[in-house]
Protein backbone atom coordinates (compact mmCIF):
# COMPACT_ATOMS: atom_id res chain seq x y z
CA UNK A 1 0.00 0.00 0.00
CA UNK A 2 1.31 3.32 -0.98
CA UNK A 3 0.96 6.00 1.81
CA UNK A 4 -1.10 8.79 1.08
CA UNK A 5 1.15 11.70 0.31
CA UNK A 6 -1.47 14.40 0.85
CA UNK A 7 -1.64 14.19 4.28
CA UNK A 8 1.64 15.77 6.43
CA UNK A 9 2.44 15.20 10.09
CA UNK A 10 4.00 18.20 11.59
CA UNK A 11 5.91 17.84 15.18
CA UNK A 12 7.82 21.56 15.75
CA UNK A 13 9.66 20.08 19.01
CA UNK A 14 9.29 16.75 21.09
CA UNK A 15 7.42 19.06 23.81
CA UNK A 16 4.71 19.33 21.20
CA UNK A 17 1.73 17.37 20.12
CA UNK A 18 1.40 15.89 16.75
CA UNK A 19 -0.52 17.79 13.74
CA UNK A 20 -2.07 15.98 10.82
CA UNK A 21 -3.06 18.27 7.53
CA UNK A 22 -4.26 17.05 4.53
CA UNK A 23 -2.31 19.40 1.74
CA UNK A 24 -4.96 18.40 -1.20
CA UNK A 25 -7.87 20.31 0.96
CA UNK A 26 -6.00 22.66 3.05
CA UNK A 27 -2.90 23.79 1.66
CA UNK A 28 -3.04 26.56 4.24
CA UNK A 29 -3.06 24.40 7.28
CA UNK A 30 -5.61 25.67 8.65
CA UNK A 31 -7.17 22.58 10.12
CA UNK A 32 -5.79 19.81 12.23
CA UNK A 33 -7.19 16.85 12.12
CA UNK A 34 -4.98 15.09 14.45
CA UNK A 35 -7.99 15.16 17.08
CA UNK A 36 -10.34 13.23 14.00
CA UNK A 37 -7.69 10.97 13.99
CA UNK A 38 -6.22 10.05 17.25
CA UNK A 39 -5.36 6.47 16.75
CA UNK A 40 -3.18 7.11 13.36
CA UNK A 41 -1.36 10.32 15.35
CA UNK A 42 -0.15 7.97 17.96
CA UNK A 43 0.93 5.34 15.39
CA UNK A 44 3.04 8.24 13.30
CA UNK A 45 4.56 9.22 17.27
CA UNK A 46 5.39 5.65 17.08
CA UNK A 47 7.40 5.29 14.15
CA UNK A 48 8.78 8.20 14.49
CA UNK A 49 10.31 7.43 17.76
CA UNK A 50 11.31 3.98 16.52
CA UNK A 51 13.04 5.84 13.76
CA UNK A 52 15.09 8.31 16.25
CA UNK A 53 15.91 5.89 18.43
CA UNK A 54 17.84 3.77 16.06
CA UNK A 55 20.06 6.11 14.94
Amino acid sequence: MRPDLSLESVRETSDELWQRFNLATDLGKQHNLASEQPGRVVEIGQTFETWQDSF
